[in-house]
């Protein structure tokens, strides 16, 4: 820090630290004060010219500091201040803002400037100098000198000059009492604590607001702010704590939210995506990867402001209790407001926090005071619980608190996205449905010591596909274990129809009031309800709809009483004033099917054309499935064209899968059908049918199924999986003899496949054998082989005939190390010698086989040393044999290895910087230390390879350091964009390497480095010697990690790389492809033709994006977009991601798009 008008020493720059952080204190500080004295924002090292630090007050007026240890009358620094001072005020300020210097050292000028301003008050210009003294008078002319100015002109500059002398001695003893918050620390240890994050943020011109500083201080120096007592906090957080509790409904179940809560898996949400009855529900199959996000970091750096989507029954009020229980304990102040008690209070937001929280707890929360200072956290719980207008009205409250409160943390929960716009800041998540790894964790929760149930119910699941989709919502889930399901013989109808039945028969599971309305006659009204709405195309059913449903059952029925019993039960609930909502739009979706069954044939089957579209889909699956005679329906739909996406035999392999009886022949012709489509279809409706295939054709093995089984483009698409579910030897090997016949030159995997393969072992690993030694089996025979030896498990195969086969010198070396390293057997001087053989000879598979040699447990880490320290060996190849060793280690689960490695007496150079790459992926901190402290020595692949690995490490020191060697070392362009890349990476994921340049990635929380990099880059991005694809790449890397200002060159770049033909290489599409993508997500997107022109021009990659986005705008100039392209694309996977894209359009626009030959056609349904 540079201070003006006074001399640049370390005890003026501590002293500017220490008085921002008196205000930093005060800012965190909740108790009553005036809004005009309570500080809620502090910039420090600011672009103004009165610039220490600025501070922003409660009531939106701003203080502009200058920080003085000690000032002189004299020297340029004497006029630099008030020049200063004067530009400040001139600058415009607001009525109410002030400028304020601050002297740490009393003195006679110092008392004088301060009279100077006191003198001001109510006077004139002639008052004013009147009350001067002599003295006094001869400052103010120096002062007018320096600047130039007049008398008045001077009048107006202290009339706003607010002067203070904090004597700099005395700071702790008379100002740190009165200015830091109760803490649970000693006083002065906050204030020193302050004063350091004062000093770090000045290097980068950091804004503290209360949330951040809150945040900030209790994770990095584990310091909590104390309330006043009088608030009541300890009583209101332990009331939090105790109405914190997880129930299920229909049950007396109820536990708390304690360390073992079941923390739901959270996806940043895509506006995009689109159920359709394949989903079953939505999300139940994931159709791209999607960034995960942990809802335990809430509230954090990153996760200030979020908004959570899911559906009923996915637990968004159970995660806002166990939030508001979490931050409870943790010292914060949450504050729990139900949009439906909020909206019918017609209070604000500040009024609701006042006048209901406040006096249901029977506390006196400064609420104020809270948001101020970043305690408060705000959760506000069913906003599309509400109508539409009155939610209109809540939301634009919450605006209005927002921007009051800007720094407060908040979450808010949605069934539905549509129901608002995404706030600005927020991020906005979906709820996950849950894998299989989650059952466990869920048998422990509601079963607590009970054995063998979380593998009972998977075993359930596993052989009733129909449950697996239904037991992925949490509330399903913890049904079947609250009620002791897991072990009856459940179908996804008895599951639906046991959860309605506990609805409207509550009093089996606790005490409710008589009820004179029959049971039946209710299910019968929601029944006719549920099919009403259908009749309407709506989920949920409005007050008017649902009184007409009343009266069609039992005209002598109040609708009012039938309302209120149902919404007792909570088979309905209130959606609004004039709405009803059902638990889950699949319970509205089997009722309406009972309403379905109880119609004609003929009705029904004019229901069947509708199955592409959502809400019909579903009721027509349940229809199928529960009908007692489904067989006329199936043949209508298999006598009648399906459209380009088989949907119609999609819905009947789903619905047999889901139990729907049928006679043989149809099922024969189901299954004859989906096996001819089988693996042809585009990339999204492959991954359905695949889905169908495995649950309604594996056991029994369907005849046209079995017969495709060994055709290896199906390996991955469900035919590893079916020989695996059946576990049948013969089948196994016969399949296996299949893929081994003709060209298994890309025979590298066996995906799901190797665990059959494994289990029978011996006999798998003879037929590999044999296959190698056929007459005809050329070099990319012994390579698959030896990969596919290679990936079989330790154990599996009879050690003798491994080691037999190591030995065979009529076998290719690096089968013969495949196979040698199944053997279990010391590695011996044979061995040894055909693994320096495979080694030194070129290409991946006999290197690899070399590599799993040496990663045999019966080889030591001093053996691995010394062979690839070998004078025979050069130092490049030596580090990628290294490589692939130590990621076989990984995958045996071996990572110990690598310290072994590491432990070896002599291993240095290359070779150890790559251990040591590798073994900061197993959490060896000191590894990464340990290269960062020769940073400034290592070559720009090593730095940035060791970038990548900061995502192992969340602390800004380390990454300071790293930034400050590379910014004092000279790079060419391609490095700078190397490490670029590798800062972009290595901030935002943790990357577990796969070689030095590549990796699996796993999302993080806000890394506390991600902005260190941020002044470097920005000089980085002003060079101009970059490629124009470099370019766009830096630009792109930049943005992702947050550069101010990076996106601003994004689209010129982009332009400048489509011009040198980037869009036509397939690597570089790739790249501007994610530029697309990310301009389309910055706002910029491009128009309608660019984006068509770019599908139909450019190579997969981009036109992939291409087609993603014009799919995305949803409307049906866009549906008529990709048909056209579709028919003049010349490229198959192109068509094939088109119609992917197409299909959840179509079904959202009510359309039926039909092929013939190479031409789409399409009607509306």
């Amino acid at each position: 820090m540079t201070e003006i008008g006074g001399p640049t020493t370390q005890a003026g720059i501590r002293y500017q630290d220490r008085v921002a952080a008196l205000y930093l204190g005060r800012m965190m500080d909740p108790r009553e004060r005036p809004s005009r004295e309570r500080p809620v924002e502090v910039r420090i090292e600011t672009p103004d010219y009165v610039d220490d630090f600025v501070v922003r007050l409660d009531d939106g007026s701003q203080r502009y500091f200058q920080v003085k240890l000690s000032l002189q009358r004299q020297g340029e620094t004497w006029k630099s201040l008030w020049l200063a001072l004067y530009r400040q005020l001139t600058s415009g300020l607001s009525p109410d803002d002030r400028l304020a210097l601050v002297l740490g050292e009393p003195s006679q000028l110092a008392s004088d400037l301060k009279a100077l301003t006191e003198r001001t008050d109510g006077a004139d210009l002639e008052e004013w100098l009147e009350r001067l003294t002599t003295r006094q008078r001869d400052i103010k002319s120096s002062i007018g000198q320096v600047i130039g100015v007049s008398d008045s002109e001077l009048l107006l500059l202290f009339n706003r000059l607010d002067l203070s002398i904090w004597p700099s001695k005395e700071l702790e003893r008379d100002y740190v009492p009165l200015w830091m918050p109760s803490a649970n620390v000693p006083l002065v240890r906050l204030f020193d604590v302050l004063a350091g994050i004062a000093w770090a943020g000045s290097e980068t011109r950091c804004r503290f607001e209360g949330a951040a500083l809150h945040d900030q201080l209790r994770s990095e120096w584990e310091i909590t702010i104390a309330a006043p007592p009088s608030w009541g906090l300890e009583t209101y957080r332990a009331a939090i704590v105790a109405l914190a509790r997880i129930e299920v409904p229909g049950t007396d179940f109820q536990q708390v939210p304690d360390a073992d809560f079941l923390w739901p898996r959270c996806l940043r949400y895509d506006r995009d995506r689109r159920a359709d009855f394949d989903d079953d529900l939505p999300g139940w199959r994931d159709f791209s990867a999607a960034e995960e996000v942990d809802l335990r970091d809430f509230p954090g750096i990153d996760l200030r402001a979020v908004v959570v989507v899911a559906g009923p029954g996915f637990g968004k009020s159970t995660v806002v209790n166990a939030i508001a229980c979490r931050t409870a304990l943790a010292g914060l102040v949450p504050a729990i407001i139900s949009v439906t008690k909020l909206s019918d209070s017609n209070l604000t937001i500040a009024e609701y926090l006042e006048r209901v929280i406040n006096p249901d707890f029977d506390v006196k929360v400064d609420w104020r005071a809270a948001a101020a200072t970043g305690a408060l956290i705000l959760l506000v719980d069913g906003l599309d619980e509400v109508s539409s207008d009155r939610r209109t009205l809540v939301l634009e409250r919450f605006k209005v608190y927002r921007a009051a409160h800007p720094g407060v943390r908040w979450m808010m929960t949605v069934r539905d996205a549509a129901a608002l716009a995404s706030p600005d800041g927020a991020t906005m998540i979906e709820l996950a449905p849950l894998r299989d790894t989650d059952v466990s964790q869920y048998v422990a929760f509601y079963r607590p010591g009970e054995l063998g149930i979380a593998e009972a119910l998977l075993e359930r699941i596993e052989s009733r596909t129909d449950l697996a989709h239904l037991t992925r919502i949490p509330i399903f889930l913890s049904l079947m274990l609250v009620m002791r399901l897991e072990g009856a013989d459940l179908r996804r109808s008895d599951l639906l129809d046991t959860y309605i039945e506990t609805l409207f028969h509550p009093a089996v599971f606790k005490s409710i009031e008589s009820e004179t309305i029959d049971v039946a006659l209710l299910r019968s009204v929601a029944e006719r309800a549920a099919y009403d709405a259908l009749e309407a195309d709506s989920i949920g059913v409005t007050n008017q709809l649902f009184a007409r449903s009343v009266n069609r059952i039992e005209p002598t029925l109040s609708a009012d009483r039938v309302r209120e019993a149902l919404i007792r039960r909570g088979v309905l609930r209130r959606s609004g004033l004039i709405r009803l909502s059902f638990p889950f739009p699949i319970v509205q979706e089997y009722l309406a099917s009972a309403e379905l069954l109880k119609q004609s044939t003929e009705k029904l089957v004019q229901r069947l054309g509708m199955i592409s579209k959502r809400p019909w889909a579903q009721a027509v699956q349940f229809a199928l499935e529960r009908h007692l005679d489904p067989v006329p329906f199936v043949n209508h739909i298999l006598g009648v064209e399906d459209d380009v996406f088989h949907t119609g035999l999609r819905l009947l392999g789903r619905c047999l899968a889901n139990g729907m009886p049928a006679s043989p022949s149809q099922r024969e012709e189901i299954g004859r059908r989906l096996a001819l489509i089988w693996g042809g279809s585009s990339w999204r409706a492959n991954k359905l049918i695949n889905g169908i295939i495995v649950d309604a054709f594996s056991r029994p093995l369907h005849g046209a199924i079995r017969a495709r089984l060994g055709e290896h483009r199906l390996l991955y698409e469900g035919s590893g999986t079916i020989v695996a579910l059946n576990q049948d030897a013969e089948l196994t090997l016969s399949v296996l003899r299949e893929l081994l016949t003709d060209d298994i030159e890309h025979l590298l995997n066996i995906g799901e496949l190797q665990g059959e393969v494994d289990r029978i072992g011996t006999k798998s690993f003879e037929l590999y054998i044999e296959r190698c030694k056929q007459v005809t089996a050329v070099e990319a025979d012994a390579d698959s082989i030896s990969c596919l030896i290679g990936h079989m498990k330790i154990g599996s195969i009879d050690c003798d005939l491994a080691h037999a086969a190591a030995n065979d010198e009529t076998l290719p070396p690096h089968v013969r190390l495949a196979a040698w390293s199944k053997s279990g057997r010391k590695l011996d001087d044979t061995m040894t010698g055909l693994v320096i053989e495979c080694i030194k000879a070129e290409g991946f598979h006999p290197n690899a086989s070399a590599a799993q040699a040496l990663s045999s447990p019966t080889v030591d880490a001093l053996t691995v040393v010394q062979t690839l320290g070998s004078a025979e060996i050069e130092v490049a190849k030596a580090e990628k044999i290294l490589d692939y060793l130590i990621s076989d280690w990984r995958d045996e689960g071996c990572p110990d290895r690598v310290q072994e490695l590491l432990s070896v007496e002599g291993f240095s150079g290359p070779l150890r910087d790559l251990a040591l790459l590798y073994s900061i992926g197993f959490g060896n901190l000191k590894a990464l230390d340990c290269l960062v402290d020769r940073i400034e020595e290592l070559s720009a692949e090593l730095l940035s390879a060791t970038v990548l690995q900061l995502g192992h490490a969340p602390e800004r020191n380390r990454v300071e350091r790293i930034v400050k060697a590379i910014a004092g070392r000279t790079w060419s362009a391609e490095d700078r964009v190397s490490i670029t890349h590798a800062f972009s990476t290595g901030l935002t994921y943790r990357v577990k390497m796969i070689g030095l340049r590549s990796g699996t990635l796993e999302p993080i929380p806000f890394h506390p480095g991600r902005s260190a990099p941020h002044e470097l880059l920005r000089t980085w991005l002003a060079q101009s010697d970059y490629s124009v694809v470099d370019h766009l790449r830096i630009i792109m890397d930049s943005v992702r990690l947050g550069v101010a200002g990076a996106s601003k060159g994004l689209r010129s770049a982009l332009d400048a790389a489509l011009d040198a033909g980037a869009g036509d290489d397939c690597n570089d599409s790739s790249l501007v492809g994610r530029a697309l993508e990310m301009l389309h997500a910055n706002g910029e997107e491009l128009s309608a033709d660019e984006l068509e022109q770019l599908a139909k021009t450019s190579s997969y990659n981009l036109a992939t994006s291409a087609v993603a986005l014009i799919s995305a705008r949803g409307t049906q100039a866009e549906a008529n977009t990709l048909m056209r392209l579709y028919e003049e694309v010349n490229s198959k996977m192109l068509q094939s991601m088109i119609l992917s894209y197409l299909e959840p359009l179509a079904s959202r626009l009510a359309l039926r798009v039909t092929r013939k030959g190479h031409r789409l056609s399409v009607v509306s349904i």
